[in-house]
């Protein structure tokens, strides 16, 4: 098993490009791989300040500062699955369809793409949770429409519906 490098930055240099991404882009949770383009590792830096206040060794003042950024202490299952379905919205507002959702990236770093093909799956077993169905019904999403994902002449994935 190979050991993880350790990531060292300082508070304030963490906090700073939390603070500016939060600026820019209105929240401040991220998957844990997620980099900035300057390549910092801000996924990390969050999921260790959340740890550290797990563990009560985060001071005061920097559980003030997170808490100016709306930073998230405990991302539940719940709470993971409507960030994902608001950037599902958002999505839906700016290109109005789900056509060429299945290879998209969300700024935070996570395959929306995959994600909603999973709702989908799910909802045709019948195991998606009735108040997620209710939520993506907002969305008018019809739950027949299959995915296909083709090669085109680049032999880059290209999703279409049937």
């Amino acid at each position: 098993m190979k050991k993880k490098k350790k990531v060292h930055y300082s508070v304030s240099e963490g906090y700073n490009h939390l603070k500016k991404y939060f600026q820019k882009y209105g929240y401040s949770n991220f998957h844990r791989d997620f980099k900035t383009k300057d390549g910092f590792p801000l996924g990390l830096y969050v999921r260790d300040k959340r740890k550290d206040y797990q563990k009560g060794i985060l001071d005061k003042a920097n559980i003030r500062l997170l808490g100016k950024l709306n930073f998230v202490w405990d991302v539940s299952i719940r709470h993971r699955w409507l960030m994902k379905f608001n950037d599902l919205k958002k999505y839906h507002q700016k290109y109005k369809s789900f056509v060429g959702i299945t290879r998209y990236i969300t700024e935070s770093g996570y395959d929306l793409g995959v994600w909603f093909q999973n709702q989908k799956k799910y909802y045709a077993k019948g195991t998606l949770p009735q108040y997620r169905i209710e939520k993506l019904n907002e969305l008018d999403i019809n739950w027949h429409e299959k995915v296909i994902l083709k090669r085109n002449k680049k032999g880059q994935f290209k999703g279409l519906f049937s």
